[in-house]
């Protein structure tokens, strides 16, 4: 009921970012100001942020023609800025109570955002859980640096042996051998622990996917074997570790 709830609250939240809170505040909001900052680019304006976007935009959509195995993509995550401005594009409305209500309240707990890209769910649970740790990885890139910046480095500690609440949103159909990723990320769980994830395909695979539909299918019949599903909207999973 509570995931139920968050995710409708979610919804909600995001399309009154959108289409109300926006267009009123324009260059004036938190993720925009942020940014800026993070450029070191105080006084960009609104306009020249979106004349930014389509170019960089432009330019990745002429190499991703060119990018037909695992060695291509990594050089591409790695050199080109794309992802981080188009994860800041696509991200910077969603709110992830879904994921919240799974981190305890009391206590501490470690949180890991596989595949992070920008670190939105991060950026967002952090200053309401303060004293769960969170740990951060994806290729080195333009990305991860920005996620780096955004959220504080997390040391492990000697005696870690696992993390309650793990999320890898939109990173199966990139990787080679997402199966294999799956059974680390199960492996890293506490007893009980929670893992959110989602498994797209795309059929045309013409944006950085670099696995099939057989490796996708075989990844989701793992994570529903090893996994606890408490609950699931559209491609939206949530698991628990047995």
């Amino acid at each position: 009921l509570r995931l139920w709830l968050a995710w409708h609250l979610d919804r909600l939240e995001q399309r009154l970012r959108a289409f109300i809170v926006e267009p009123l505040l324009r260059g004036r909001q938190a993720w925009f100001q942020e940014f800026s900052a993070y450029l070191q680019q105080p006084r960009m304006e609104w306009w020249e942020f979106w004349a930014r976007y389509s170019l960089i935009r432009i330019d990745a959509e002429k190499k991703f023609g060119n990018i037909k195995d695992e060695a291509t993509a990594r050089e591409f995550y790695t050199t080109h800025s794309y992802m981080m401005w188009r994860n800041l594009v696509h991200r910077r409305h969603v709110p992830w109570r879904r994921v919240l209500v799974t981190m305890k309240r009391e206590g501490r707990g470690a949180l890991w955002e596989f595949g992070c890209g920008i670190a939105p769910v991060s950026a967002y649970v952090r200053h309401r859980r303060p004293r769960w740790a969170y740990a951060l990885s994806d290729l080195l890139s333009p990305h991860l640096s920005y996620a780096q910046w955004r959220i504080p480095t997390w040391h492990f500690p000697e005696f870690f042996n696992g993390y309650q609440v793990i999320t890898a949103f939109d990173v199966f159909e990139h990787l080679a051998n997402p199966e294999q990723v799956a059974k680390n990320l199960v492996g890293f769980l506490w007893p009980g622990g929670i893992l959110h994830y989602n498994i797209h395909y795309n059929e045309q695979q013409n944006d950085l996917d670099l696995a099939s539909r057989e490796q996708l299918d075989a990844t989701a019949r793992f994570l529903e074997s090893a996994l606890d599903i408490v609950w699931r909207k559209e491609e939206y999973v949530v698991g628990r570790k047995r």
